[in-house]
Order: structure tokens, then C-alpha cells, then sequence
């Protein structure tokens, strides 16, 4: 990033906290129109949990040195998880196994992918796991509460379709709503892979 001698004490702290950011993935860039493009990427970590999984189970263990071997034909490595006729071996430790069939049988619908859209509409991926992608919407123009709130800010997850109604004021700023956002959202489900907004 070059030298930061010429930056005050107070702006020394954005750029270690812009530091820390590019440092677990952010990645900013700069336009010639002076806009500044954010991108933020999440990562699954139920793969590295598997294959963590897979290397402390003693029967798995065995069965990884005979596939290496090429002892066994049934069985593959890809990328270092053990599959059996490409399916995932997920052994019975640390209740893995009951929160993956959990977290696939908590979908309230199924699935399935659609024909593609003729023209310009370019289809939304599907969710894989719950609150992973989101969609958001403000209601306004509602009658003022007692705590002066006119506005419901909708929040709903695309897989489960379930939702959070958070009563917001129209006057409230970006870091209002972000940090609602942060309390209310983040503290319960974690940082959504993606979130659509027509505002």
C-alpha cells in the first residue's frame, strides 16, 4: 500500500482496519468515476470440517491409504475428502453428520433448477444453506408509532423464506441501518454470500 507517513493518527486507524479487511478477503477497488467497489468473499468451511473429520476417524484413515493405493476403485480422493462413487464419506464425530442432514432437511421446500430465462433475465443461484443469501426491502409511508418509527425495514432468507420486520425511521442513516443490521441479522445468522436490494 506504500508509505503511510503523511496520513494523521486518526486515519492511521481506517488504514489498519482497511488492512485487516484486505487480510481476510476484502478487496477494494477504485474507479476513474471515483466510485468505490467493495468485495467481501465467504467461504463454506463444511468441506475443510469433513476432511478434518474424515482424517480422525480410524476406519476412514484405513480406507484413504488403500484409494492412495489404488487398491480400491469404488472409492476417490478429490481434493483431499474421501468420496465413494462421488458422494461425500461423512463420519459419525462431533454430531457432524446430524447437522448436515439437519441443515438439508430444514428447507421448507425443495430445490430444483428452473429452465433459463429467455432475454435479458438472468436468474438468481439458489440458496445452498439458510440466511447464506437475502433479500431486502423498506415498507414506508406507514402511520408513526409511539417510538416514532414510520418505516419496516423486510429482511427474508431466499432458502427458507423465513423473515425478520424491523421497525426503522425514514430519517435513519446508513450507519443507522448497518448497525441494526449487524445487531439484529449478523448476530443471529452470520454474513449472508449475498444481498439483493431494489434500493
Amino acid at each position: 500500500m506504500g508509505s503511510l507517513h503523511h496520513i494523521s493518527i486518526q486515519k492511521k486507524e481506517l488504514v489498519q482496519d482497511l488492512n485487516g479487511l484486505f487480510n481476510a478477503g476484502l478487496h477494494l477497488e477504485v474507479s476513474d468515476f471515483q466510485a468505490l467497489l467493495a468485495q467481501f468473499q465467504v467461504k463454506s468451511n463444511l468441506m475443510d470440517e469433513i476432511k478434518t473429520v474424515q482424517g480422525s476417524d480410524p476406519e476412514l484413515a484405513k480406507l484413504r491409504i488403500t484409494v492412495q493405493d489404488g487398491e480400491v476403485t469404488e472409492f476417490n480422493m478429490v481434493d483431499g475428502v474421501l468420496r465413494c462413487c462421488d458422494r461425500l464419506c461423512v463420519p459419525d464425530i462431533n454430531g457432524l453428520r446430524q447437522k448436515i442432514m439437519h441443515e438439508a432437511h430444514y428447507a421448507p421446500y425443495i430445490k430444483f433448477e428452473h429452465q433459463k430465462p429467455t432475454g435479458l433475465l438472468q436468474e438468481l443461484p439458489l440458496p445452498e444453506w439458510k440466511w447464506e443469501r437475502i433479500i431486502m426491502d423498506f415498507v414506508i409511508g406507514l402511520p408513526r408509532t409511539s417510538k416514532g418509527h414510520n418505516s419496516i425495514w423486510v429482511i427474508v432468507d431466499r432458502l427458507t423464506k423465513s423473515a425478520h420486520f424491523i421497525a426503522v425511521k425514514t430519517t435513519y442513516s446508513a450507519t443507522q441501518l448497518a448497525q441494526l443490521y449487524v445487531d439484529i441479522i449478523v448476530k443471529y445468522h452470520g454474513v449472508p454470500v449475498s444481498i439483493i436490494s431494489n434500493r
